[in-house]
């Protein structure tokens, strides 16, 4: 089974080799300029124990935190639809679904759906946001 942190390693790689303008990264604290897409465990389910005992099979969910700047609400708000749209060159599900397999770092990766967050302070900085809600597995 792969480990989980290998999987979102994997995904951020992916988003920012495969989306054009977005950084990807799993360290939360490394966020310095947006726009940035940050890959972190799900909050609710993280791991199915039922699925990876009985399968062999790590499967986990995780959001994929995407953050632009503030500085014109109107652009940043344009920006962010562009990495949620279903299909288009920034979008970022569209990217995944080119290779769920995320170059072969795992056995697929599906994204499930956008949340809009609205306005994220993090680490004390203002910025409009979102989500999106993967499930990723790898034996």
């Amino acid at each position: 089974m792969a480990a989980p942190s290998v999987i979102r390693a994997a995904l951020a790689a992916f988003i920012t080799t495969n989306v054009p303008g977005l950084r990807g990264l799993t360290d939360p604290g490394s966020i310095a300029n947006p726009p940035v897409a940050v890959v972190l465990p799900a909050q609710g389910t993280y791991i199915d124990y039922a699925v990876a005992f009985e399968h062999g099979v790590s499967e986990i969910t995780v959001r994929v935190v995407i953050l632009v700047s503030r500085a014109s609400e109107r652009t940043a708000i344009v920006q962010l639809d562009g990495y949620l749209a279903p299909a288009g060159a920034g979008s970022v599900p569209a990217a995944i679904l080119k290779d769920p397999t995320l170059g072969g770092a795992c056995d697929y990766c599906i994204p499930q759906e956008a949340i809009f967050v609205g306005d994220i302070n993090w680490a004390g900085i203002d910025y409009l946001g979102a989500e999106i809600i993967c499930r990723a597995g790898a034996e």
